[in-house]
């Protein structure tokens, strides 16, 4: 089973940011980020930029599940199978 965990989005333009959030244009509609779930931010001014937020957040502010193509971290979880123990004769000469 694998889980995104984090998303790199990527953005039209970065219009503005305050102490605790940035404001970015993706298409025609603007979203206020916490600047705390934010990493990795990258600014181009001509052609916007991206930036990695939780996965989770990307559901909560687009309403929708992220895609492989923009998944930055996905964690497999896995089970391992059971080793079966194997009992050993003890060496007498080993023991004094």
């Amino acid at each position: 089973m694998r889980t995104v965990t984090r998303v790199r989005v990527q953005f039209d333009r970065h219009l503005a940011e305050t102490l605790n959030a940035y404001l970015f244009r993706i298409g025609t509609k603007e979203y206020w980020l916490p600047k705390k779930l934010c990493s990795g931010l990258v600014v181009n001014k001509k052609l916007g930029g991206n930036v990695s937020i939780p996965s989770w957040l990307y559901k909560e502010k687009f309403g929708e599940e992220p895609l492989d193509e923009i998944a930055e971290i996905t964690v497999v979880h896995h089970v391992p199978e059971k080793i079966e123990a194997v009992k050993t004769e003890a060496d007498d000469s080993l023991i004094k």
